[in-house]
């Protein structure tokens, strides 16, 4: 799953245009809006993965790979799904 950011542009009439856009896309972009582009991609991060009793177990091999697949959500603005796995 490739997550796009959604920005939204409200017009002096009071419409919406909507732009959706890659963090590839973003490669000179200032301090600021880097800054914003990495607090949208960590608030949409999913949760770690959870053992039966609902706690997550940090030793687990589950949550090392959640671990990988975060760095590279930051890194890229990319979360992969597997098919056959629950995300």
């Amino acid at each position: 799953m490739k997550i796009f950011l959604v920005i939204i542009d409200r017009n002096f009439n009071g419409g919406e245009c909507s732009f959706f856009a890659s963090k590839e896309e973003f490669s000179q972009v200032s301090q600021a809006a880097k800054y914003w582009i990495q607090g949208f991609l960590v608030g949409n991060e999913p949760c770690a993965p959870i053992n039966a009793d609902g706690d997550v177990n940090f030793e687990s091999k589950e949550y090392a790979a959640w671990e990988e697949k975060i760095k590279e959500l930051h890194e890229t603005g990319y979360w992969y799904v597997d098919p056959g796995q629950d995300t």
